[in-house]
């Protein structure tokens, strides 16, 4: 009996308090759980909820930050076009005095000098076939030299690199490979020309 009676006791008080409560939520309602919802796109956040539990950094804290900020990366090499003239581009220019000029074709033979084979001599005349060999000989000497004073300057570009044989020899001579010449008369004159820089 009187487990019956404590039992009978509980519910009812039970009961009450849960009514109670029942009363006393739907009298007060939370603002978060009746509220009516709204729907707000991603894009169209408020700034007050967008950053609300978001720490700005001081003003100190700023500095120091952009004081360790990585350097900005560098520009991409520019893609410059190589100086020398292309295709028929070299074919338009003019013609230029050599400087300093021959004055005597003994000038132009050291400047040209070539152990392994004959030096240039003459540049023919047509003209001057009928004429004494030995007035004939003068004239394409004469004729040599004037036109080897005369340089060929393309309009754009450079027709030739700077060459700078002391320099070259220094390079291919400390290479571990050192320098070889393969060809034929021309690789042979470069021979020459690599040798007289002695």
């Amino acid at each position: 009996m009187v487990t019956f009676r404590r039992r009978s006791t509980f519910l009812p008080v039970f009961a009450l308090a849960a009514i109670c409560t029942l009363y006393i939520l739907r009298r007060s309602p939370h603002e978060d759980v009746d509220a009516p919802l709204q729907y707000i796109p991603t894009n169209e956040v408020p700034l007050e909820q967008e950053f609300e539990n978001e720490i700005l950094p001081t003003t100190t804290e700023r500095e120091r930050l952009r004081v360790q900020a990585p350097p900005p990366p560098p520009p991409p090499p520019k893609n410059e076009a190589p100086p020398f003239c292309r295709d028929t581009e070299c074919g338009t220019g003019r013609w230029r005095a050599r400087s300093p000029a021959f004055s005597s074709p003994s000038e132009l033979q050291k400047a040209y000098a070539n152990k392994y084979d004959h030096v240039w001599q003459r540049c023919q005349v047509p003209s001057a076939e009928q004429l004494p060999e030995a007035e004939r000989n003068e004239l394409e000497t004469r004729r040599l030299v004037d036109v080897l004073n005369w340089e060929w300057v393309p309009a754009g570009g450079k027709l030739l690199m700077d060459f700078d044989a002391l320099e070259f020899t220094i390079r291919m001579l400390k290479s571990p490979g050192g320098m070889i010449l393969m060809g034929d008369s021309i690789s042979r004159q470069w021979h020459v020309t690599l040798r007289r820089v002695r």
